[in-house]
């Protein structure tokens, strides 16, 4: 009786801190999904690997090596660590959706808070808002200040907005002016020749 309250408690333990682990690397998560900057500036490459994927797999193994080295029940351990790597993957995958869905609604607030983000937003600002026909002040107070442009600008009646890396190259959104209002949106990444017109 003894032996087996000391085996149930000897694998609480080990629960009780994978529990800790991986809520911790949760909420690291879902900063660095909602405020990616902030997040990418504190903590290194390095330290986020170690976070997020040695943390978690110390935290997964735990149970089976201490349930080895004290010889207690070694399928409740290895049932422990199934049943933690099912809610750390399910609760990452609704951490990265719920991030997403969050993202792909447009704002003008959103859009200039989170830049790394703003790829996820564009088509629903192209269904909510129609710039054609705006003025460049029209669009400034909606988006804000442009970004320097990527690549060399055909003409002065232009203006850019980054809209995330997804490749090596940044993707930029280009507005074209003619006669002082918006004639044509395009996004590009790389070459402008490759752009791609919003609407």
């Amino acid at each position: 009786m003894k032996d087996n309250v000391k085996s149930k408690l000897l694998l609480l333990v080990p629960a009780a801190i994978s529990l800790v682990v991986i809520s911790a690397v949760f909420y690291v998560t879902m900063l660095l999904q909602v405020f990616n900057n902030a997040v990418d500036a504190i903590l290194s490459d390095f330290v986020w690997t170690i976070v997020y994927f040695v943390l978690p797999i110390i935290a997964f193994l735990l149970p089976i090596v201490l349930s080895l080295a004290l010889k207690t029940d070694i399928k409740r351990a290895c049932l422990l660590t199934l049943a933690s790597v099912l809610v750390y993957v399910v609760i990452s995958v609704g951490i990265y959706i719920s991030a997403n869905a969050y993202f792909k609604s447009f704002t003008p607030q959103k859009w200039m808070e989170y830049e790394d983000q703003r790829w996820l937003m564009l088509e629903d600002m192209a269904e909510e808002t129609d710039f054609r026909g705006m003025t460049r002040e029209e669009v400034v107070e909606i988006l804000g200040e442009p970004t320097t442009p990527y690549a060399a600008p055909e003409s002065e009646d232009e203006i850019e907005y980054f809209v995330g890396s997804l490749s090596i190259d940044p993707t930029m959104l280009t507005f074209v002016f003619e006669d002082g209002r918006v004639c044509e949106i395009y996004e590009y990444t790389e070459s402008r020749s490759n752009g791609e017109s919003l609407y």
